[in-house]
């Protein structure tokens, strides 16, 4: 492991279709393998991409990592399978790597989980101030229909004159 140059870490979080099961989060690790030649490792399947950056070989993984995960739900020994590869923690040096990487982001509070967590909050809030601001401009229209529709609707006018004299007494 002295050898490798590693450069990043990630996470591979996907959305499956079914309601009936989920996959969690994976994890990836990211090294340099050359000039301009990066190698990124499933940590969960020890599935290997390589890209020339570390983003690169980070998208070609996860799209490798859905595929896997597809093909042996479908063709394999589905779940079971994966989570029998899972356990069997043949990616030992890598997983210490990861975790070592993952604490010394956290010392500068720039981990993935709690970055991910932030942003997620962010979303949350922005979307909730989006719904917001969509709610009160509702309710302001209806309201300001409601004045213009009381403006506009005027009470009647009534003119009035008499017309008889007042008659003198003599």
């Amino acid at each position: 492991m002295e050898d490798r140059k590693f450069i990043g870490i990630g996470k591979i979080l996907i959305d499956t279709p079914s309601e009936e099961w989920n996959i969690p989060n994976l994890h990836f690790i990211v090294c340099e393998s050359g000039e301009k030649t990066y190698e990124a490792v499933n940590l969960e399947f020890g599935l290997v991409s390589i890209g020339e950056s570390g983003m690169d070989a980070a998208k070609d993984l996860t799209t490798l990592t859905w595929t896997y995960v597809l093909s042996v739900i479908k063709d394999g020994n589905g779940y079971k399978e994966l989570r029998e590869m899972v356990r069997k923690n043949f990616m030992f040096d890598y997983w210490a790597e990861y975790r070592g990487i993952e604490f010394d982001l956290a010392e500068t509070s720039s981990d993935l989980s709690h970055d991910y967590n932030k942003r997620i909050n962010i979303a949350i809030r922005e979307s909730f101030t989006d719904e917001l601001k969509e709610a009160l401009k509702r309710s302001a229209n209806q309201t300001a229909e409601k004045i213009v529709f009381l403006l506009s609707v005027r009470p009647p006018v009534v003119e009035y004159k008499e017309i008889y004299e007042k008659r003198r007494v003599a």
